[in-house]
């Protein structure tokens, strides 16, 4: 009968055991065989053999200490009575459930504090690992020249230890206070508390071993000063740290180890009164440990602050350089000349080609109306890249066609889970085209894609993105949605390797219990020969594999040479504990605080089948360096990615935006400059919002050629006018190198804010908007690029309009700043035109129908001269342009415009003026000099 009791509670144990685990172990079942399918079957037996080694090694060793601690105190009392008054127990219930429990209470409480510590090891196993497998930075830091290793790798670990230190001696003290008060080892007498000498001795070596690790506390907190400084100047230890508080930690370690040693002298003595005199006198030297370092501060430092903080201003910025990768930018001073003529903006036609004019939301909105096709596909974002295009190298926009499950017309669990199963597609146009009609030019478009340049997609297909997130049936007995095609649909089977096998009932029943739906079990569509695709959500995916890396917010898609869709995500590695390095807080990149950070990692993800391949792209990195060491199978030398995935690899904006933001302020190298913040920076604001960086091709000035580069302008501090720009390269060898270029402090050159307030202070601009707004449709002006040519600025911003109701904004005009003029044409090179009036059509730009010439030819005196026929009226193009104005405004505004008779009445008027003043000439070639510069093209 006993038998069978016995074996009946160990069934319902095991019963419930699997009835509150089954769901974490079917998914880690299914995690182990889908990591297994990747090759990185490793990384997760690393991580969860950390997590389960060091908890449970952690949670045992505090287990075994504390539960062996209080067991033997509570064995060498075992002989004597709980003893507890008849009137504390009637008043004090709790005391006497305690006194009741004391033995079961001496395992209790070791057991819930131990599973704690253990949770908390295997949390933070990275910790752990890291301290056994750091590497050395070869750096050290200027106060206690410590190699920065000890601080990012080791200090963590020793700061663990310790509070595990901590949390074992007051418990353990507890304990062995609560077995003495009940065993009356502790008990009140006349003169106090008075104890045993058995107690006398147990509670002397607690108290030595408080001491000790009060004196391992004290001493860790030393080298936290150079994390979290209490300097608003100084981000590491200042002059009154160095002078003050330094000394008094010093101070309270010799303390604490004389603590220790007169409690191990009191181990016999009759009363614990000396140490208690001593913690007494350590924790009053410990509480106004402040006061010094204070009054240093108030009466030393404040009034000669600069000069005592010199050497530690020093430090923090070279700290803070070092921290967000500064430490190589390349400074360049401009002349500032205001000379910039229509010869440099021909020379540099390539950047005027590639400075874009389509702004992500104006363009999604556009390609949701006339490139979605069907409800259920999504563009989420829109990629910058570069390409060779038909021999030329060409910045683009690129956004991919993604399902969005949610969208179907009939959502059953058939539809989202076995027939539509994936996006179709990109849309690829360039960053400057526009149809006559307003809309974007597209070089690659429709469903199934059609290119119209030398770059073809071969499979179009996108399982993988940024909008999927539940899982999909493959290759089952459902047919597969591929793409519409007219009225009716294409269908066509998963080629690919990606996801996991069903291949066994056994399997379809664990999907089924992962998944929590019977449809799996019971669905006859799903065979073994079919595959199930999980994490397809590439933030998800990458998180899944890497969860120590920190992702950037903008993954982007690329074309490779076989006509394959590849995402490349940038990841980071991070750290808040690099000495003399200011913190900063971002919640969306780095999750927190942090003072280091490093894009070492570029990830690559395979749309089609999901293949995840990790690139070391800073090996320099110690933090990326130390995790190859924990993963070797996992990351991958820079130097074996593709080339063709390599070309197009790119800064990444928001570590830019992170280090533009430092840079603004530690750029100023001289600590009287930095103490002053005489020259900081910091980034424009336009519309009420921070400029964000944003990528172009252009030639630096003073470089070769053009390149892909990513760019940010400053301003001084509350000034409007503009100070420097930086830029990150991304091309080829020149990769994640930063460059800065600054203008003359004596020079005025506009800023962002001040040439959008020029634009809208502008009376034909302003007129213009506000002839759009009132009736039919709304003005979207778009961001305003900063766009370096030579050693000069021109500004430019698109401008959209979108009719009331609609939802398709359409490219209208585009402002062109320079200096002190402003035009606002229908295209870059008009606007261009109006203000260089010698432009003439850019190099290699296609030109508009409307400005095509009969021709050109040259005299006897080598003199361009146009080739016209008789009775052409020839105008200066100024004219012409204003002229084509006139008239198409006057169009919109009889069609549109109703209630604007006064603008539609001056119009008529300045175009009547224009006409009269145009004159008939017959065209003649005159024998004379040249007097056309033979760098720049004439005017027509």
């Amino acid at each position: 009968m006993k038998l069978s009791r016995k074996w009946f509670v160990t069934l319902v144990a095991v019963v419930l055991f699997f009835l509150l685990f089954t769901e974490k172990l079917v998914t880690f079942y299914i995690d182990l065989v889908w990591f297994e399918k990747y090759g990185l079957l490793s990384v997760i037996w690393t991580i969860l053999g950390s997590q389960f080694g060091f908890g449970f090694l952690f949670g045992g060793l505090f287990l075994a200490v504390t539960f062996g601690t209080l067991r033997r105190v509570y064995q060498k009392t075992s002989h004597l009575p709980v003893i507890l008054a008849d009137q504390t127990r009637r008043d004090m219930p709790f005391l006497e459930m305690v006194a009741d429990n004391l033995k079961p209470l001496i395992l209790l409480l070791p057991l819930i504090f131990s599973v704690f510590v253990g949770l908390i090891a295997a949390e933070r196993w990275d910790v752990t690992l890291k301290f056994l497998n750091h590497v050395r930075f070869g750096e050290a830091d200027p106060i206690f020249n410590k190699d920065y290793s000890f601080y990012i790798f080791v200090l963590p670990f020793l700061e663990m230890i310790k509070s595990w230190l901590w949390a074992g001696l007051a418990l353990i003290g507890f304990g062995v206070s609560l077995i003495y008060f009940f065993k009356q080892y502790i008990f009140l007498s006349p003169k106090g508390f008075a104890t045993l000498p058995e107690a006398r001795r147990t509670l002397s070596w607690l108290a030595a071993f408080a001491f000790l690790n009060l004196a391992f506390d004290i001493y860790l907190r030393r080298y936290g000063l150079l994390i979290q400084s209490q300097s608003q100047v100084v981000a590491g230890i200042s002059y009154a740290d160095d002078w003050g508080r330094l000394p008094a930690y010093n101070l309270l370690i010799a303390l604490a180890f004389v603590g220790t040693a007169l409690s191990i002298l009191n181990i016999n003595r009759e009363n614990l009164r000396r140490i208690f005199i001593w913690a007494v006198a350590v924790t009053v030297i410990y509480a106004t440990g402040n006061v010094y370092p204070s009054l240093l501060k108030r009466f030393v430092v404040d009034p000669n602050e600069l000069e005592k903080e010199t050497p530690y201003i020093e430090h923090t910025i070279a700290g803070t350089v070092r921290g967000y990768g500064l430490t190589d930018v390349e400074e360049n001073v401009l002349t500032g000349a205001n000379s910039l003529k229509a010869s440099a903006i021909q020379k540099n036609y390539l950047t005027i080609e590639n400075i874009r004019l389509w702004d992500q939301d104006p363009l999604l909105d556009t390609l949701g109306q006339i490139q979605e096709i069907r409800t259920y596909y999504q563009f989420s974002a829109v990629d910058n890249d570069r390409y060779m295009i038909n021999g030329k190298y060409q910045q683009t926009l690129l956004s991919p066609r993604e399902l969005d499950s949610t969208s179907l017309p009939n959502r059953t669990w058939i539809n989202e889970h076995l027939t539509f199963t994936h996006g179709y597609g990109v849309s690829m146009s360039p960053v400057n085209q526009v149809t006559p009609e307003g809309l974007p030019v597209l070089h690659i478009k429709d469903i199934p894609p059609q290119s119209s340049i030398d770059k073809q997609i071969t499979r179009p297909e996108i399982y993988y993105g940024e909008l999927t997130k539940n899982y999909v049936f493959v290759n089952t007995g459902t047919e597969e949605f591929d793409y519409p095609k007219g009225e009716k649909n294409v269908y066509k089977n998963y080629e690919g390797k990606g996801g996991i096998a069903v291949n066994s009932f056994m399997r379809k029943v664990l999907l089924a219990a992962r998944f929590k739906t019977l449809k799996i079990l019971f669905s006859n569509d799903i065979m073994n020969e079919s595959r199930v695709l999980l994490y397809r959500n590439i933030t998800e995916r990458v998180e899944k594999v890497a969860p120590f890396l920190r992702l950037d917010r903008d993954p982007y898609m690329v074309i490779n040479d076989e006509g394959r869709l590849v995402w490349i995500c940038d990841a980071y590695t991070t750290s808040d504990k690099l000495p003399y390095s200011q913190s900063i807080r971002d919640p969306e990149v780095i999750r927190g605080v942090a003072n280091y950070i490093r894009n070492s990692v570029k990830v690559t993800i395979d749309a089609y089948d999901g293949t995840m391949t990790f690139y070391v792209t800073d090996p320099k990195d110690p933090i990326i360096a130390t995790y190859q060491k924990l993963f070797p199978v996992m990351f991958q030398p820079f130097e074996k990615m593709p080339e063709d995935i390599r070309n197009h690899i790119r800064y990444p904006a928001d570590l830019f935006a992170i280090q533009a933001f430092v840079y603004g302020t530690y750029h100023m190298e001289t600590p009287q400059v930095f103490y002053n913040k005489e020259d900081q920076w910091q980034i424009p604001m336009i519309d009420g919002k921070l400029m964000r960086p944003y990528y172009t091709i252009m030639k630096l000035p003073r470089k070769e050629k053009e390149e892909y580069i990513l760019m940010l302008p400053f301003t001084p501090r509350n000034k409007e006018n503009l100070s420097a720009w930086m830029v990150a390269r991304s091309d080829g060898e020149d990769y994640g190198k930063m460059v800065v270029y600054t203008f003359p402090k004596q020079k005025l050159v506009y800023g962002p804010s001040q040439i959008v307030a020029r634009i809208n202070q502008d009376a034909e601009i302003s007129r213009q908007i506000a002839l759009w707004d009132q009736r039919g449709s709304n003005v979207i002006q778009g961001n305003l690029l900063v766009i370096p040519v030579d050693e000069s600025l021109i500004y430019v911003r698109p401008l959209y309009l979108k009719a009331e109701g609609g939802k398709i904004p359409e490219l209208k005009r585009v402002i062109v700043g320079y200096l002190d003029q402003i035009a606002m044409e229908r295209t870059l090179d008009e606007a261009l035109g109006k203000i260089f009036t010698n432009l003439g059509t850019l190099k290699e730009a296609p030109s508009s129908s409307e400005d095509q010439f009969t021709g050109k030819e040259e005299s006897e005196s080598g003199t361009l001269q146009a080739k016209v026929p008789s009775g052409t009226i020839v105008l200066k193009r100024s004219d012409y342009l204003r002229i084509k104005e006139y008239y198409q405004r006057t169009l919109r505004s009889q069609a549109l415009l109703d209630n604007a008779i006064s603008g539609y009445k001056e119009d008529l008027k300045d175009l009547g003026a224009l006409l009269e003043n145009a004159e008939v000439v017959e065209p003649t070639i005159e024998k004379k000099k040249a007097t056309v510069p033979p760098t720049e093209t004439p005017s027509p």
